[in-house]
């Protein structure tokens, strides 16, 4: 088994794999399943990142890092900026193509060392609950900072 299907079982396992009706309505849906306190934290989380971001001037270009399902890339799309979502769990990225994809919302499957964009590309890049996943998360900066604006941010959630 590779890490893939490691990573995929667990999340089976642990029952984060939601339906495409449960995912449409996250994160308020995330209180009908076993990890509703974490839903109301990423709820309280999604409304802090937004009010982070300016309520005028052009829309913002957003790296979602470690997206998954992409609920809170849709979100923020849904909010009139432009994301780009990214996951190595391709069930995830299909389903958030599936349920949220759009002219707005990019969901790719590829990491942030195999992806490839441009110096400059966005303003914004949120890790949401997905941090814990690199080893090392300075390499992992090292990585992302190119890619931002230079006024530009990195959010961590989660």
């Amino acid at each position: 088994m590779n890490a893939t299907e490691a990573y995929h079982r667990v999340r089976a396992k642990e029952g984060r794999l939601l339906s495409d009706d449960l995912v449409r309505g996250l994160p308020a849906s995330g209180r009908h399943t076993p990890h509703a306190l974490e839903w109301r934290i990423r709820e309280r989380s999604m409304y802090r990142l937004i009010r982070t971001f300016p309520a005028q001037g052009p829309p913002l270009r957003i790296l979602e890092v470690g997206a998954g399902n992409g609920w809170l890339s849709a979100v923020m799309a849904r909010a009139g900026h432009s994301v780009t979502a990214i996951d190595t769990h391709g069930e995830e990225v299909e389903q958030a193509r599936r349920v949220f994809g759009g002219p707005a919302l990019d969901v790719l499957h590829t990491d942030p060392f195999t992806a490839t964009f441009p110096a400059r590309s966005f303003d914004r890049i949120v890790l949401a609950a997905s941090l814990q996943y690199f080893t090392d998360p300075r390499t992992l900066f090292d990585r992302l900072v190119p890619w931002l604006e230079p006024e530009g941010a990195i959010h961590v959630l989660d």
